[in-house]
């Protein structure tokens, strides 16, 4: 009797280390989400200078895209590591772009370098930061909400349509990219993380998209790839663009 009430008063102890530990968690995830919500309205308020909207031929109002002015110096003053914005019509990606020399840091810090398990928008280390690599890679978290690249995880479940224009802007220009394919792939796949791509690889990336975006591609366009994780760390959603 006696090592079974050591045994049950055991259990009872693991059990409450683990409860605590979960809460904890919650409460982490919790605090950064929310603290990078606020700092990406205050980045936002704080760098776009304009905010304009054109429409499409079509007057279709769901597939508006943004054009913005940017104020690159308040950013600079944030984050020297800023090298551009993105912005994907249809959706509420809308974030500076940053760069730094590895692809680890920026997983678990945010805009401002803060700690936080949302990360943040970032360009692949080994990228020209003027976007003229024949495959430029961006990163971001899936946070399961509405921040950073979990919308991508909606266009590859065909909620948001089937037209996408990623804006990139860069201090100098602006440059337009239509989203070609979107699919999913294991974690540790870098086939589509290669600074060039074979039509080949393009095909075989058309081939497996979850949409039929009705974009052609090939090796001798500028593609972007932007790389987010799925429901769990062993896929990942890659969605590819072609400049346009």
């Amino acid at each position: 009797m006696k090592l079974k009430k050591v045994i049950l008063n055991l259990l009872l102890i693991i059990l409450i280390v683990i409860l605590s530990y979960s809460v904890y968690n919650i409460y982490i995830l919790y605090t950064d989400n929310k603290n990078n919500n606020e700092l990406i309205k205050e980045v936002q308020d704080s760098a776009i200078i304009d905010n304009t909207t054109n429409e499409t031929i079509d007057n279709n109002k769901e597939n508006n895209i943004l054009d913005l002015e940017l104020d690159f110096e308040k950013l600079n003053n944030i984050n020297t590591d800023t090298v551009a914005w993105i912005t994907i019509n249809n959706t509420n990606i809308n974030y500076p772009i940053v760069q730094t020399n590895n692809n680890d840091y920026y997983l678990e810090h945010s805009f401002d370098k803060s700690k936080n398990a949302n990360g943040w928008i970032f360009l692949n280390y080994k990228n020209n930061n003027d976007f003229s690599d024949q495959n430029t890679i961006i990163f971001g978290h899936n946070t399961n909400g509405t921040t950073m690249f979990s919308q991508l995880k909606d266009i590859y479940q065909g909620k948001l349509g089937k037209d996408f224009t990623i804006t990139i802007y860069l201090k100098t220009k602006e440059i337009n990219y239509k989203v070609f394919s979107v699919y999913l792939t294991e974690e540790e796949d870098n086939t589509p993380l290669s600074n060039y791509l074979t039509n080949e690889l393009i095909k075989d990336a058309k081939d497996k998209s979850k949409v039929n975006f009705n974009i052609d591609a090939d090796e001798n366009d500028s593609i972007l790839t932007l790389s987010t994780c799925y429901n769990t760390t062993d896929e990942k959603i890659i969605l590819q663009a072609k400049k346009i």
